[in-house]
């Protein structure tokens, strides 16, 4: 497509496209690791906690805009969330505003659990951070469970 399209607009998406093929690689072998899959979850649920557990912000804020949005069922998929925002909200500068954007929208995929068991670990974010956006959020996904 690059060599023979004639749009401009083509070959620059094409080219775009090309140089993110290595990162989807790597992103998707990280999702798929099979390593760690729990065997009573399905595929899906086990892709999801990796995401989650991943180094990468760019897979938790999808892991978590996703369960956000299909509210799930699974306690071991909140159990994972909840274990990954106290173990990483700490590490997250307030300034950093990509991070404080993951962490928002991992207490609100938290907050979809409906399961008070979760507040502590909200309350806990919340009392630490002095992010007055990710508060917000924060106080949003407590009046959930």
């Amino acid at each position: 497509i690059i060599e023979n399209t004639r749009s401009p607009k083509l070959k620059k998406y094409a080219q775009q496209s090309l140089g993110l093929l290595s990162e989807y690689a790597k992103r998707n072998k990280q999702i798929n690791d099979t390593s760690n899959f729990d065997p009573a979850l399905s595929d899906e649920v086990n892709r999801y906690i990796n995401m989650i557990r991943s180094d990468k912000i760019a897979l938790k804020k999808d892991a978590a805009k996703t369960i956000y949005r299909q509210h799930f069922t699974e306690k071991a998929l909140y159990n994972a969330l909840n274990d990954e925002l106290l173990r990483w909200y700490k590490t997250v500068s307030q300034s950093d505003r990509h991070g404080v954007d993951t962490l928002a929208w991992m207490c609100k995929a938290l907050g979809t659990s409906g399961n008070s068991d979760y507040k502590s670990t909200l309350t806990e974010i919340y009392e630490n951070s002095s992010n007055s956006r990710l508060k917000v959020h924060i106080k949003k996904s407590l009046g959930m469970l």
